[in-house]
């Protein structure tokens, strides 16, 4: 993605930094959300949200919410200890910033830094059958072991066929 490429602030250099781009679809319908989180770990450098419903009204919910700060700015900032979701509430309690709605507006396209703490507000009842549908891609350096067996490889090993 020429996108991807173009943004070397946020993800980095193309093979030094990430060498995979992962695509997944999200689909949210009304009463439906998704807690307080980030997508670190498995070697992410960011991610971006394409959102492909064709229209959304403002009252419908479903905002991307986000502390729109850079990650390595919060280090210092303790995330508690228990429950994964206790540990982020507490990192959000103690947090100086406060999170930022975007809106699901259609063909919007949001680009997020790794590690950045976020959420989707609740889909409300009134959208109806509309859906909250997106696009996510995760951009990564492939931490696998490049000794290790492929998917192909295991699937064949599995089935006797080696």
């Amino acid at each position: 993605m020429r996108i991807v490429h173009r943004e070397r602030e946020f993800y980095g250099e193309w093979r030094a930094d990430w060498n995979r781009i992962a695509f997944t679809c999200w689909k949210y319908p009304a009463g439906s959300r998704l807690g307080w989180h980030n997508d670190a770990g498995l070697g992410r450098r960011g991610e971006f949200i394409l959102f492909l419903h064709e229209s959304w009204r403002p009252s419908w919910g479903g905002e991307l919410m986000l502390l729109d700060v850079d990650p390595e700015e919060l280090t210092g900032v303790e995330a508690g200890s228990g429950t994964p979701v206790a540990r982020m509430e507490a990192f959000l309690d103690a947090c100086p910033v406060s999170p930022v709605a975007i809106a699901p507006k259609p063909n919007r396209l949001v680009l997020v830094k790794a590690e950045t703490v976020h959420q989707i507000h609740r889909v409300d009842e009134t959208a109806g059958d509309a859906l909250r549908c997106t696009l996510t891609g995760f951009v990564s350096q492939d931490v696998r072991d490049p000794n290790a067996p492929s998917a192909r490889e295991r699937m064949a090993e599995a089935l006797g066929v080696l």
